[in-house]
């Protein structure tokens, strides 16, 4: 539990972070945010069945973060922007 704990706080602020929610500029020697090979590999991961954790755990994170000062309504917006760039779209 406390291991999936943690990937979800650690997907919701990448989520915060790809949606420029929250200031890049705080963590500048950060690997993950200053990679830029990381981010697509990250979101590839992040796709794969067995590496996910529980939709409610991140609603239950999102719900207990700060998000009115960052002006969302939901997890799955963040979701669906940070993913949006995985997905194949009509043409």
């Amino acid at each position: 539990i406390d291991m999936m704990l943690l990937d979800g706080c650690f997907i919701l602020m990448l989520f915060f972070f790809d949606s420029n929610r929250v200031s890049r500029d705080k963590s500048p020697d950060d690997p993950i945010l200053n990679t830029p090979w990381i981010l697509p590999t990250i979101r590839s991961d992040l796709l794969l069945l067995e590496n996910q954790v529980p939709f409610i755990l991140l609603e239950t994170l999102f719900e207990a973060s700060n998000k009115s000062s960052l002006g969302l309504k939901n997890v799955n917006e963040l979701a669906f922007r940070f993913f949006n760039f995985s997905m194949d779209k009509p043409k």
